[in-house]
């Protein structure tokens, strides 16, 4: 399971992620909690359902969680980044290593930290 975790944000890194301002409804997978027999799974959101912006806050037994890949691409666009996929994947690779990130989810949110403290990122066009 640890492996797996790598693929996808901890509850931590999904509260620094919304504090940020990343929106909770471009989460690609979330948390369903039942409280009553204190169980947590992961559900992989089939469709792309589309999410009103405040379905985690009417719905408190969902907590939304990304992707290292749609972390990726959120960068991407909010960034105005002029690289391919690839070459962005290619970037964060360099990125983690250089940083010492234990794994590239990692090493995305401290790009996306950075974007967001020098004002590089803009979260509204993924409302475009």
């Amino acid at each position: 399971m640890k492996t797996l975790q790598n693929n996808f944000t901890t509850p931590e890194q999904s509260e620094k992620l919304l504090a940020m301002g990343v929106p909770a409804n471009t989460a690609d997978l979330y948390y369903e909690r039942h409280s009553e027999i204190k169980f947590e799974r992961l559900n992989i959101r089939i469709n792309k359902i589309e999410l009103a912006d405040d379905f985690f806050e009417k719905y408190s037994l969902y907590t939304p969680h990304w992707s290292t890949g749609r972390l990726m691409e959120i960068a991407h666009i909010c960034s105005d980044s002029t690289l391919s996929y690839k070459e962005e994947a290619n970037e964060i690779q360099k990125f983690k290593e250089e940083h010492k990130c234990e794994t590239l989810i990692e090493a995305v949110i401290v790009c996306i930290t950075d974007a967001v403290s020098i004002g590089s990122i803009n979260f509204s066009k993924l409302e475009e």
